[in-house]
């Protein structure tokens, strides 16, 4: 198993979470990115999630998305359209190469493996934000 750390820019977070129901378990993974709660030294807001999955994950990414088994009746649940999106929006980093300038790509949804979420979130440079309203 390896630890993935995401952190997907606010405007990408709804074609994400359709990825991560493609790539994941099913329909339950479309809440991996609830909230834009990080900051980058831009102003960017981010949503983040960390997983623990297998390489298969990593290889199903590198390939074109396929309508899972159960989502194979309209309606559909599944926006493979925006799923498709959001894989071409995908990054990998190594904990080397995180840094706050990596984020200065509002467009691109970064994963770095390998590292704690609390390592690459520090290495990225985020700070998070807790909205009070």
């Amino acid at each position: 198993m390896i630890r993935l750390t995401l952190l997907c820019p606010e405007r990408l977070m709804n074609d994400a979470n359709h990825l991560m129901m493609a790539l994941g378990a099913g329909p339950d993974d479309r809440r991996s990115f609830i909230a834009a709660t990080w900051r980058s030294a831009q102003d960017a807001r981010f949503a983040a999630a960390s997983i623990l999955t297998g390489s298969e994950w990593i290889a199903r990414l590198a390939k074109p998305l396929q309508r899972p088994d159960w989502d194979e009746a309209a309606p559909y649940k599944l926006n493979l359209t925006g799923a498709e999106r959001a894989r071409a929006a995908m990054r990998m980093l190594a904990l080397q190469d995180a840094s706050p300038e990596a984020l200065a790509d509002t467009g691109k949804i970064t994963i770095v493996a390998g590292a704690s979420g609390r390592e690459v979130l520090t290495a990225l440079g985020v700070q998070q934000v807790i909205d009070l309203d």
